[in-house]
């Protein structure tokens, strides 16, 4: 997790049963995970597989305890909901150690809030809100223009991606981002809309 952004919190969750037909726009209760968090955890429900609140730490409320480690003192200011973790940009970030709970998925929903203070601007650059090694995330990435990348791969090597262009999320406020795999198709929301994708 890092780059030039606050963020708020994080929630990896594997969904069974998701369809690929259908809705293009989900409801924020759907999103929002401190709303269900205490249902989740108080149910054993194991499809949530991590979820930092940057409640001026790193650690994971989900029953798995992937806490991360933060790196070159980034600091906790008010986010979205509680506090945030604010990373610089350059140094700053939270490392989760590996763990078999965050990989060998075929389907899943990444949720987080962000507050991007810059998009990278140097060709090529790229921040990354979340990023499982080579496995999946959602990186703000600029080759040619800016984009937020949401992205997946298989442990065949087998993936795929989808952008949209960074500024679907506003410098300088919060963002909600939803990054949904069903194993075939991938979506991405923003304030729990589907996004055109580039």
């Amino acid at each position: 997790i890092g780059g030039a952004v606050l963020i708020a919190a994080v929630a990896i969750v594997v969904v069974t049963g998701m369809s690929n037909t259908g809705q293009n726009t989900i409801k924020q209760s759907e999103l929002t995970y401190w709303e269900k968090i205490g249902r989740l955890e108080a149910s054993g429900d194991a499809t949530l597989v991590g979820y930092w609140q940057f409640e001026g730490n790193t650690r994971d409320s989900s029953q798995y305890s992937n806490n991360g480690t933060a790196y070159n003192n980034p600091i906790y200011v008010s986010g979205q909901q509680g506090q945030a973790i604010q990373l610089n940009g350059s140094n700053q970030y939270v490392r989760v150690e590996n763990s078999a709970s965050l990989i060998g998925m075929s389907q899943l929903k990444i949720d987080m809030w962000v507050y991007p203070h810059s998009y990278p601007s140097v060709n090529p650059s790229w921040a990354e809100p979340i990023r499982k090694g080579s496995d999946y995330g959602i990186v703000y990435e600029n080759s040619s223009s800016c984009v937020l990348q949401f992205w997946v791969f298989n442990e065949t090597g087998a993936g795929a991606n989808l952008n949209i262009s960074c500024n679907e999320t506003s410098l300088n406020q919060w963002s909600h981002l939803t990054a949904t795999w069903d194993g075939l198709v991938m979506r991405f929301y923003v304030g729990g809309i589907e996004k055109v994708v580039n």
